[in-house]
This record gives C-alpha cells, structure tokens and sequence, in this order.
C-alpha cells in the first residue's frame, strides 16, 4: 500500500455528477438503505478508469499500464478483475466494529467520490474486508445525514469528503491510501512479511489480509530474483569472465533495474521501497562474505 495523492476529491467523474445519482443518493437517504444503489451506478468505465490511473499515480491510463489493488498492490493480472469498492460500507458496518450494535452503513457516501476506491476481492471480499469499517471509539460514527437540498445540484460535497468534518473525526482504524502515508504505518522483515507500526497498521494487515501466502510469496520472489542475477554474475566472476572493472560494471547493470522497484507504477513499490532502504540486510547478507564490498560499491555508486 502506498500513498495515492492524485484524486481530487471535488472533481468527481461526469457519471458521479447527474441529476440521477443525486436522486439515487436522496432516495438512500429517505430510506436510510444503502442497498438502492446498483453496482453500475459506481462501477461507470470513468470511474473504473480514472481509479485505475491513480492506483499508478497518474491521471490518465497508459495502454501497457497494468493498474494495481489500492491496499496490496497485486496488479490486475495475478488477481481476480479489480473493483470499486466503498472505504466506508454503504450498508452496513458489521456488529464486531460497532460494539454489537446494528449500523446501517454509511448510505449518503454510496456514490461519494472521496468514498470510492479501488480493491481485489481478496481485500474486499467477506473473508477481508467486506462491511469491516472498525473506529478508535466506535461511538464517535459520523452522524447519519442527507447531503442534499432542494435542488440536487447544490450537493452539499463537503460534508461527505472522508477528508473533511465530520468524517475526518471519526479517525478510522482502517488505511485510506488517498488520505493516509501508509509508510508511516507499515512496514516489513527482510522477508516480506509486513508489520504495523501503529495500530491502524496492524488493524489495516489483518483486515486486507496483507499477510496472505500468496503476497508473501511475490514479495519474498523480488528478494530471489535480485539475488538470482547477483549470483550468476558472481559465478561469472569466479570462472574469470569478468573481473575488475567489468564485474563492477555488471553488478551495475543489475542494480540499475532494482532502485526501480519502488517506482509507483510498478507492483509492491512499498516493499520495493525497504528492499532499497534495507539492501544490507534483504541482499548483501545473503551473499558470500567476499563479494560484500564490492556489491556495496556497485550499488552505491547507481544510488549516487
């Protein structure tokens, strides 16, 4: 999970802005039932492409741009299709969050821009995620409110932006890439299992199930290939095909390719990130003890 910045939360996508999603939030308003909403009025290709673009921190898709899940950053193609999902359930937060208590969800944000983000279902789906939205004080909810007026088209955006009163007091036990700095709540071992800094790290791991086999093996797998390729060009070495100054210029190679794993295009850039920050430990200490200067030169010398 990485910081996504690039939504801007008063600018919602044209599908987002009709009389009729206004009338559909009305309509969920007066019923206090998130349920009115049908997955198309959220799921518009505008909104399926924008969300896609920023999970890359863009604005726009590329054509070979492979959009990643907003909490694991698994790409489209090693998960099921990605989603829009609802950071604040519109119909119901389960009892476990509430004290027990029955909650009707959050159904005025059902088609709430700043609401909207993007997620595989092994996030989002009712083993993870699902209805999960747990609080620091799970009395201080938002209170329930109908955002419009008399005319639809003075929708009242502001009291709905996770970012703004009243929602930003609730203070949420669950990651919001679009607002939050996730570095500043995960981190990993030099294995790839990640851990929390804070509790809403922690909350955040066990809710995404960002622990599952299957993310630990990718990212354990960008760990491997890394060393792999040091190895080859360390038996190179010591058959004599490359020595001094050419040896030196291959491990080069190598790391000019791995100080871009933390690029935000590419897939688990925040684990890409502590490999890079953590190289002595995730890969130097894993290398024969001879080849540790210069692999420390080599790799010194493509950060500079």
């Amino acid at each position: 999970m990485i910081h996504l910045p690039n939504k801007n939360f008063l600018d919602p996508p044209p599908s987002l802005q009709t009389v009729e999603t206004y009338e559909k939030i009305d309509q969920a308003c007066i019923n206090s039932n998130g349920d009115l909403y049908k997955s198309t009025d959220y799921r518009s290709e505008d909104v399926l492409n924008k969300l896609r673009a920023f999970s890359l921190h863009k604005n726009v898709l590329g054509l070979r741009d492979k959009p990643k899940c907003y909490y694991c950053e698994s790409s489209s193609e090693e998960v099921a299709s990605l989603q829009v999902e609802h950071y604040r359930p519109k119909a119901k937060v389960v009892s476990q969050d509430t004290n027990g208590q029955f909650h009707k969800g959050y159904y005025w944000l059902g088609l709430e821009w700043s609401n909207l983000l993007l997620s595989c279902p092994k996030c989002n789906g009712r083993g993870a995620k699902g209805n999960r939205f747990p609080l620091h004080n799970h009395r201080n909810r938002a209170t329930n409110h109908n955002p419009i007026t008399r005319n639809p088209l003075l929708y009242n955006r502001h009291s709905c932006i996770s970012s703004n009163p009243p929602l930003s007091t609730e203070r949420p036990l669950l990651l919001n890439p679009e607002i939050d700095r996730p570095e500043r709540h995960l981190t990993f071992n030099t294995f790839g299992e990640m851990s929390g800094l804070s509790i809403e790290g922690n909350t955040s791991i066990d809710i995404y199930k960002l622990n599952r086999d299957p993310l630990k093996v990718n990212r354990e797998d960008m760990i491997n290939d890394i060393l792999d390729s040091i190895y080859i060009a360390i038996a190179a070495n010591k058959l004599r095909r490359s020595i001094g100054d050419s040896f030196l210029a291959w491990l080069e190679g190598i790391f000019t390719k791995v100080v871009t794993i933390n690029d935000p295009t590419k897939k688990y850039s925040l684990w890409g990130q502590f490999i890079i920050d953590n190289f002595e430990n995730c890969i130097i200490v894993r290398l024969p003890q001879d080849y540790h200067d210069i692999v420390r030169t080599a790799f010194s010398n493509i950060q500079n």
